[in-house]
């Protein structure tokens, strides 16, 4: 995803830095007048527009794949990942500001906990199968020998997700089971989660800039990748067990 960025072949210019700012402004009031058409008051239409101004994954991911259908070239994938960056980092700011000024009552979006355990399942679902795609279009220019590599890293994924990543799983899980019955619908994972994240972006865009080869590479994204895919089960799992448990 955004850890593709190749940093020597971007050339920052004064064009560059014109599209950045005229995305970042298109991202910004395109969300800013959809919340717009919403009931309620101006102060509250806005302030829901500023709330859906973060692009995150979703942004990301269809930006890798406009560059992967060489749609885009590297300089303006750069450029969508940078307001991508941008839009998410400035928005909680944005929201700071926008309260203090008007003093709005901020309400948390709160659902029932239950759901949490199936966002948290497509989450990891959709993050290891986009992984695993991206290791795909990386071996099958190896031909046979990709094909075995892509099998080896699946297999191996298989304990790696039950043994390894199962575990944070289940940590979650049982961080969920704790919370009340309705709570923040962005709750759904710890906030260091966030942190984790970032050293991922930046460990991604040090493999991308290394020497090491495509096929190895793709080996490491198909083995997270599938990982992330069969780790996901276990709160496709306990989203169902919860659910069929009576309300106390």
């Amino acid at each position: 995803m955004g850890l593709e960025i190749n940093f020597r072949t971007m050339e920052i210019t004064p064009a560059f830095w014109g599209y950045f700012l005229l995305f970042s402004l298109l991202a910004i009031f395109t969300k800013v007048g959809a919340g717009l058409v919403i009931r309620g008051s101006l102060k509250e239409k806005i302030f829901v527009g500023l709330a859906m101004v973060p692009r995150g994954e979703v942004g990301i991911i269809f930006a890798e794949f406009g560059r992967l259908s060489e749609i885009f070239d590297e300089t303006l994938y750069t450029i969508m990942i940078a307001v991508v960056a941008f839009t998410t980092l400035a928005a909680p700011f944005f929201l700071k500001s926008y309260v203090k000024k008007w003093g709005f009552l901020v309400l948390k979006p709160e659902v029932h906990k239950r759901w949490l355990y199936f966002v948290s399942g497509f989450l990891w679902l959709g993050v290891g199968l986009f992984l695993c795609l991206r290791a795909f279009f990386w071996l099958k220019q190896q031909g046979l020998k990709g094909f075995v590599i892509m099998i080896f890293a699946l297999l191996l994924s298989y304990p790696a997700g039950r043994l390894g990543l199962a575990r944070i799983a289940s940590r979650n899980l049982k961080r969920l089971d704790k919370k009340p019955e309705r709570i923040c619908c962005f709750a759904f994972q710890p906030w260091r989660s966030y942190l984790i994240i970032c050293v991922m972006v930046f460990l991604g865009v040090a493999l991308r800039r290394s020497s090491l080869p495509r096929p190895l590479l793709g080996f490491l994204y198909a083995l997270m990748g599938g990982g992330l895919v069969t780790a996901s089960w276990l709160y496709f799992e306990g989203g169902i067990k919860r659910f069929r448990k009576p309300n106390p």
